[in-house]
């Protein structure tokens, strides 16, 4: 993504992204569904709640996990695009832009 023009932050934990979220402007952060030590429907909550209008896609590798937790995520105010691992640099591009895009309007 940073080829293409894009800011890209890592963050390693949720308490990380969570603090990035707070004290940093984002559009978008994309989320693992396994993390350690918390999920990605938890890190879509707490960064929804600190910015709302921060977009929350999520990815996973695990696709029984997915169909169990995807109701519980587009309901903390996750997006509807979720991708799958292996991740594909230009779906995360093409989903990158549609968002943005929708957030310009």
């Amino acid at each position: 993504m940073e080829d293409e023009g894009y800011y890209v932050k890592t963050a390693i934990s949720k308490d990380e992204a969570v603090e990035e979220v707070s004290t940093e402007r984002y559009d978008i952060v994309h989320v693992d569904l396994v993390l350690p030590y918390a999920d990605g429907v938890a890190v879509c909550k707490e960064v929804k709640k600190r910015s709302p209008d921060t977009e929350v896609v999520l990815f996973s590798g695990h696709p029984k996990k997915l169909a169990r937790h995807r109701s519980d995520f587009l309901n903390a105010g996750g997006r509807n695009e979720i991708l799958r691992k292996p991740l594909d640099g230009e779906e995360i591009i093409s989903i990158t832009e549609k968002i943005l895009k929708e957030k310009k309007r």
